[in-house]
């Protein structure tokens, strides 16, 4: 079964919608993939303090992090809002 780095991805991360995987680049020289995590349009979200739902507009800067090696390569997250 063929399945492209975005689906890949999606399923061995666990990745769920709202969330999912936007884009997948790999750096053989560099043994890294970076792997671009978004999430839907007009989504709302749960306030951890008073539970109440509310719409995402405002969003922070992308943040890098760095995941377990998958394989020999490097895997690092940008999370962020793409535009």
């Amino acid at each position: 079964m063929f399945m492209d780095e975005k689906a890949f991805f999606t399923r061995i991360l666990g990745i769920k919608l709202p969330w999912f995987v936007n884009q997948v680049m790999m750096d053989e020289a560099a043994q890294r993939i970076d792997i671009y995590v978004d999430h839907e349009r007009d989504i709302r979200v749960r306030c951890p303090e008073c539970v109440t739902f509310y719409g995402m507009y405002d969003h922070a800067p992308e943040r890098v992090y760095r995941h377990l090696n998958t394989a020999r390569w490097r895997p690092i997250f940008m999370c962020g809002h793409g535009g």
